[in-house]
């Protein structure tokens, strides 16, 4: 059983060598959802991801170590003001249709991974339906639309709202429309 601890920097490993570094800031039987860094230790987004496709998790490391110095370092200099959250913690949660329906409230592209898929889908939620959801997927190479895609709920294992690469990309879409 891997023991999340909330607030603590750590990586956290889902599938082989790669991983994410962030923090637990909430959790539920099933989920939870990280305040992922970068690799220069700014806010770079929360990513939400089933707790059965966690495969370890390590709070005390070299890497970790470094990262916390680069979190302080950050803090210090009052520059990370320019990776911040637009979504405020309270409208945040565990509940991957809470977070479905934040992004599509705020018409905000999201990233999916669905159960056996190797590809990510990224896109903007046009509808939410009982069990289901519809995604306009957003081509990550040209930032044009890409193709429409019906989603079962249950087979999202991890989400990323609110991150830097998907503004980014949410920009570049808005200015190829």
């Amino acid at each position: 059983m891997i023991t999340l601890l909330k607030d603590k920097i750590a990586e956290f490993y889902s599938d082989g060598e790669d991983f994410t570094v962030g923090k637990c800031i909430l959790d539920s039987d099933d989920a939870v959802l990280i305040e992922a860094l970068d690799l220069q230790g700014k806010w770079d987004g929360f990513y939400w991801m089933k707790k059965n496709t966690l495969t370890e998790v390590i709070y005390d490391s070299e890497y970790i170590d470094k990262m916390k110095l680069y979190v302080e370092y950050w803090n210090d200099k009052k520059e990370q003001n320019d990776n911040h959250p637009t979504i405020t913690y309270s409208e945040l949660s565990a509940n991957i249709n809470d977070l479905l329906k934040l992004a599509y409230q705020k018409k905000s592209l999201i990233t999916i991974i669905r159960n056996d898929e190797e590809e990510l889908d990224t896109g903007f939620i046009k509808s939410i339906e009982n069990d289901k959801f519809t995604l306009e997927c957003v081509d990550i190479s040209s930032a044009k639309m890409f193709e429409i895609l019906e989603v079962k709920t249950d087979e999202v294992v991890f989400a990323e709202i609110d991150s830097i690469d998907n503004r980014l990309l949410e920009y570049a879409y808005s200015k190829n429309k």
